[in-house]
Formats: C-alpha cells, structure tokens, sequence
C-alpha cells in the first residue's frame, strides 16, 4: 500500500467528504475558466483577421525552483473598425509553460515589430488570439473535474 493509500484510508468518512467537496469546488471553479477557453478556441476558427503589430516579446520566469514555470509574454496592437486593441493572448489558455524552451519557441514565433494576423471576436473585438482551434491548457481543467468525481466515487 502506497504512503498516499495509507493517508487515505485514515480518513474518517467526514474528512474524505470534506476534501472530495473542496476538490469539486476547485474543479468546477478550474472548468469554469477551462470552458471559457475551450469557447475560444472552437469559434477562434470563424473569427475574422485583421493585421496587428507585435509590440513585445519575451520570455519571463514566474514561480520557483521547485515549482519552474515560464510565460510567454507577447503584446501585440491592432484595430477594428477604426478603434485600437491591445491583447497577450496566443491562443486559449493560459501562456505558461513548464520549460523555458516551450515559452522561447512562442516568443520565437512572434518577434518584436512583426506583423502578425490578429484574429478577433467580431461581438467582442477586445478578445483576440493570434493562434486560431489552439489551447495551450484549457483541457486540464477538465481533468481535475473528472480526477475529483472519480476520488468521489471511491467514497
């Protein structure tokens, strides 16, 4: 029996109640957001595209040693209809990474002053991504939903 076994099974009933609880909330919390990116990326595909400028580019390091994670910081300008936007979304999802090669190689695509195709919600033209049906993540929030029904069920 694994040490996380043994912690488990010296669990009252209560305490296992608890924890699958704050883990659902958790999860649901997490796959509220991971819908939201999910949308995104499906309807990204229809969106129109306008020409953007990539303002800045680089890699940033965000956490610790134990715990490394990398963004990929790009900032890009476009406009729509006569009015100018800003966004540093890629693509749906987040930006981090857990290496700083993943990162570089965003930042790679995406020097500063390029031009770009900047591809825009048409009902919402401050949402835009430059990387259309991508996600760098929006599928692991779903996960940890289906990982907390699935310790639920164990109960």
């Amino acid at each position: 029996m694994s040490d996380v076994d043994q912690w488990w099974n010296d669990r009252s009933i209560d305490q296992k109640r608890i924890i699958i609880l704050a883990i659902l909330i958790f999860s649901l919390l997490f796959t509220r957001y991971g819908m939201g990116e999910i949308q995104i990326q499906m309807s990204s595909k229809d969106w129109p595209a306008v020409e953007g400028q990539i303002v800045s580019s680089q890699v940033t390091f965000d956490g610790d040693w134990e715990d490394p994670m990398w963004n990929a910081q790009v900032c890009y300008v476009y406009s729509v209809n006569g009015i100018s936007y800003s966004s540093r979304k890629v693509a749906a999802g987040s930006g981090t990474y857990g290496s700083d090669h993943s990162a570089q190689e965003v930042v790679d695509r995406y020097p500063q002053v390029s031009t770009v195709n900047v591809f825009y919600d048409p009902n919402s033209p401050s949402t835009a991504v430059l990387e259309v049906g991508r996600s760098s993540g929006a599928f692991s929030a779903t996960l940890i939903l289906l990982i907390g029904w699935f310790l639920h069920s164990e109960v």
